[in-house]
């Protein structure tokens, strides 16, 4: 559940994104690890601990979202998705 109402998620394992239904795809979030320990972000608003991720840009890549958003929540560099 969500805002009250029912959600249906699917979990797929790839090792790329070209698979993935782009124009059905609105937010990218990434598992982020730094020596080990799995990196979060702070949601302030909400008060609460999420994964580093957001919202895609017009012609945005998966790969370009993630890279901005980490970048921008946490002050990290991707090295490697």
């Amino acid at each position: 559940m969500y805002l009250g109402n029912q959600v249906e998620i699917i979990y797929q394992d790839v090792d790329r994104f070209d698979s993935l239904p782009y124009d059905k795809c609105t937010r990218v979030y990434g598992l982020c690890y730094y020596k080990g320990k799995l990196v979060l972000a702070f949601e302030n608003h909400k008060k609460e601990w999420i994964l580093p991720g957001g919202s895609i840009e017009p012609r945005e890549t998966f790969e370009q979202t993630l890279i901005r958003e980490v970048k921008g929540e946490s002050n990290m560099r991707v090295i490697k998705y």
